[in-house]
Formats: C-alpha cells, sequence, structure tokens
C-alpha cells in the first residue's frame, strides 16, 4: 500500500488506508457486499474521528476516497438505467431490485457533497489546469447521474430531492471558492475555472428543468397520486424554482433560461390542449357519473 501513502502519513492512516481499501475492493463482488460496504462508508463520511477529518491528511484521504468510489461510477449508471426500463415496464419504485443500492449510493454521495464540497471544488477547478487527478470529474459525473432518474419524484423515484441538495452543496461552494470569479476573470486558469463550474452547473440545470415537467398523464397526477406525493411533488418543484433562481443571478445564465422557455413553451403548445382535454372528459366522465348515481337513489 505504500503508493498510497506519502511520507508525512502516520502509522495510523496507513492502517487506515488498508481497512477502507479492503471495503472498496469488496464491493464488486456481490450485492449484499456492496450494500455492507456502502454502508461502512458511510458510517466512515459522516464520522468526525479518522477519516475525512484527519487533520494534514485529510486533502490526501480525500482525494483517495475520491479515486476508489468514482470506481463504481458505472455500478450507478447500471442502476439508474435499470430504474428507467423498470419504469416502461410498469415496476413501482419501492419494487424496483436495485432500490436499496441506488438509495444508499446517493446518500452516500450527498454526505460527501455536504461535508467535503468546498475542497471538491477547489480539486475541480484545479484540475482544469493540473491534468493528473481526473477521477475528481468522474465523482461530479456521479453528482449528475443521481439527478438523471426517469420519472416524477416522488411517484416514480424519491431521491431527486437528494440530488436537489447535491446541486445546492455545489452552488454554495462555487460562491465561497476563491477560483469562482464570474465576470472577474483575469486570467486564462481562472477562465477554465470558471467554465467548468459553469459547465456542471448547466448540466444541473438542464436535468432539473426536465425534473420539474408535469407528469404528462394529467388524470393520472390527480387520481392515482395521493395528496401527500403531490404535497412533497409542489415543494420539490419550489425548490427548484428558488435554486434557478439563485444560479442564473450568480452565473448569468440568460441564454439558457432562454432556450429552456423556448423549449417550455414549444411543450406547452404541442401537449397542453390534448392533456386539458383528457382532464376535461375525465372531469365530464365523473360528473355524469355522479348524476347517473344520485338518480339512481
Amino acid at each position: 500500500m505504500s503508493n498510497f501513502v506519502t511520507n508525512n502519513c502516520h502509522s495510523s492512516v496507513v492502517s487506515y488506508l488498508d481497512i477502507v481499501h479492503m471495503i472498496y475492493n469488496s464491493m464488486q463482488y456481490s450485492e449484499n457486499l456492496y450494500l455492507t460496504g456502502i454502508n461502512a462508508l458511510i458510517n466512515i463520511y459522516e464520522s468526525d474521528g479518522v477519516g475525512l477529518n484527519s487533520d494534514r491528511d485529510a486533502g490526501f484521504l480525500l482525494d483517495f476516497h475520491v479515486s476508489e468510489l468514482t470506481k463504481f461510477k458505472y455500478t450507478l449508471q447500471h442502476l439508474v438505467e435499470l430504474h428507467s426500463i423498470n419504469l416502461q415496464n410498469g415496476v413501482q419504485w419501492d419494487e424496483f431490485k436495485g432500490y436499496e443500492a441506488l438509495n444508499k449510493t446517493v446518500l452516500l454521495l450527498s454526505i460527501l457533497s455536504e461535508k467535503q464540497m468546498d475542497y471538491l471544488i477547489h480539486r475541480l477547478t484545479n484540475s482544469c489546469i493540473n491534468t493528473t487527478n481526473q477521477s475528481i470529474h468522474e465523482l461530479f459525473d456521479m453528482f449528475l447521474l443521481t439527478f438523471s432518474l426517469s420519472g416524477h419524484y416522488p411517484y416514480d423515484e424519491n431521491i431527486s430531492d437528494v440530488a436537489l441538495q447535491i446541486w445546492l452543496n455545489i452552488h454554495e461552494a462555487s460562491i465561497s471558492t476563491t477560483a469562482y470569479t464570474v465576470g472577474n476573470v483575469h486570467d486564462e486558469d481562472a477562465r477554465l475555472s470558471e467554465d467548468t463550474i459553469k459547465r456542471i452547473h448547466m448540466e444541473f440545470s438542464q436535468r432539473a428543468f426536465i425534473k420539474s415537467h408535469y407528469p404528462k398523464d394529467l388524470n393520472q397526477y390527480h387520481t392515482t397520486w395521493n395528496q401527500e406525493d403531490r404535497d412533497r411533488w409542489l415543494k420539490f418543484r419550489q425548490e427548484i424554482s428558488n435554486c434557478f433562481l439563485s444560479v442564473f443571478r450568480y452565473l448569468n445564465l440568460h441564454d439558457w433560461f432562454l432556450q429552456a422557455t423556448n423549449q417550455l413553451q414549444s411543450t406547452i403548445y404541442n401537449c397542453t390542449n390534448e392533456e386539458l382535454l383528457a382532464n376535461w372528459q375525465c372531469t365530464r366522465r365523473a360528473s355524469e357519473d355522479s348524476q347517473y348515481h344520485t338518480e339512481f337513489l
């Protein structure tokens, strides 16, 4: 394990690396071991003891975690794609075979983003200049994957609220980092950093825009969804709106929002009349049925 350790690392960190490397390595062999490893990593990420909060070695250890965690990017991608296939086949979210693995993986990424995003943004912007640490880009791809599930929250999936929080963590860290210099770029390195941050937010914005669309089947929304799901959906859309506005303010995404608005307008023109007619017909049938039963009684 000597290739993982710098000269100034303590022996306790060496043993920590051995243990954590074993956890990551075991996760590739079976679903049960993957879940066991994820649970162990959640405890490590949340811990205030040896681990990510280990004084001068914290940066080195975090790079190690990023390098190991991103090896499971395609596992996460597979789970996202599997959910989409199951949704098309009518499989409910809580019946989805990879439900627990997907939930736990997103939770792990959320904890990492909450506790270490300032450092991760710093590493991301530095990687634009020094390309030796490409794992950090893979990690941000994983963050984006959490916001890429098919269907609507919370009826078809229940992790997009966590993905939205990851985006908010990225946004807050983007504002606080010294590399974040929108509108005040003095050199090419700073411009590269700005472009990288802006690209991440634009991709999150695109995914959030898709996730904020109402279901095409409004009848299902009004009749099949329970009131709690509708309330959570409306709250989720409000939180997306707040994040949109905040990102727009700091990134000046006027061109992107103009394009998104035109896309939304086109969607409305193409879908609204059909949906309104279907909803009106459903309401009319319900009214006629009610009248029939009243007359019958």
